[in-house]
């Protein structure tokens, strides 16, 4: 007596093995995630715009971003600053420290894993302590400091392998981003220019680069912004986003009253 069940295995081996002869049966490959990164801008928490975790959010959700680089200045440290004066009715040190671990909780459960990039504000707790010759030695880990994981890295630059070629990052590279791509040979992303939100293409015989300066999301109103006023230019409130090695900005654009309008143009 055959068995049922080994005959059947047999009629359906055969029953595929002949739909496959007639080119009727396709092979499906795995899929494939296009590589996504987004480019956070400077935020310079507590000096933030009241949107701008919110507009992040809705970054993250609609790219799924790959991979997350923070461009510098996370945190703003008026309180400590060594270059500007210090307002004296902002949050001391302390408050400003509560307050921005405060935010710094919130940015890391929506990005657990980040390249943070170290940055001019990001380094006042050791610029200060410097100033007053104390050793670095001396001083936290800056993921003990703001009370984050390990998942998050600080980094003086780094540089990604794209679709499209190696990318660098850097808190700053100069006011003229075209000068950094064509010094390193490669595509460039930068912050720290609150006014400048843009993307600049620059080509020779053998290459394609491009250089990147990705805005910021402070709040201009803010007194820590004040030193702004009499400028001209005002902050331009985006981020970064590179797909496949081509790079997009995405600005945040706000309404009459100064709130974010709740769009994702891109």
């Amino acid at each position: 007596m055959v068995d049922q069940g080994k005959k059947s295995q047999k009629s359906l081996r055969k029953t595929n093995k002949g739909i496959q002869s007639q080119g009727k049966y396709v092979k499906t490959s795995p899929t494939v995630l296009k590589s996504r990164i987004l480019v956070v801008s400077d935020l310079h928490v507590p000096y933030h715009h009241p949107d701008s975790f919110n507009f992040l959010e809705h970054l993250a959700s609609k790219y799924n971003p790959t991979k997350v680089i923070n461009i510098g200045d996370e945190m703003d440290w008026h309180s400590i600053n060594v270059s500007h004066v210090i307002n004296p009715d902002l949050p001391s040190p302390a408050d400003e420290l509560e307050i921005g671990r405060f935010w710094m909780k919130k940015l890391e459960k929506l990005f657990p894993k980040m390249v943070l990039l170290e940055s001019n504000h990001g380094s006042m707790v050791l610029r200060r302590a410097m100033a007053k010759g104390m050793s670095k030695f001396f001083i936290k880990d800056y993921n003990e400091i703001l009370d984050v994981g390990s998942g998050w890295k600080w980094k003086e630059k780094h540089i990604i392998e794209t679709d499209k070629g190696r990318v660098m990052f850097a808190h700053q590279f100069s006011a003229d981003i075209s000068k950094a791509v064509q010094q390193s040979a490669m595509s460039c992303v930068q912050g720290h220019y609150h006014t400048v939100s843009s993307i600049k293409y620059v080509a020779n015989d053998f290459h394609l680069n491009w250089g990147m300066s990705v805005g910021c999301l402070v709040d201009k109103k803010s007194l820590a912004m004040a030193y702004m006023k009499v400028n001209l230019a005002k902050p331009v409130l985006s981020c970064g986003v590179i797909t496949e090695g081509i790079p997009y900005i995405v600005p945040m654009v706000l309404n009459n009253d100064g709130s974010w309008d709740n769009n994702i143009y891109l």
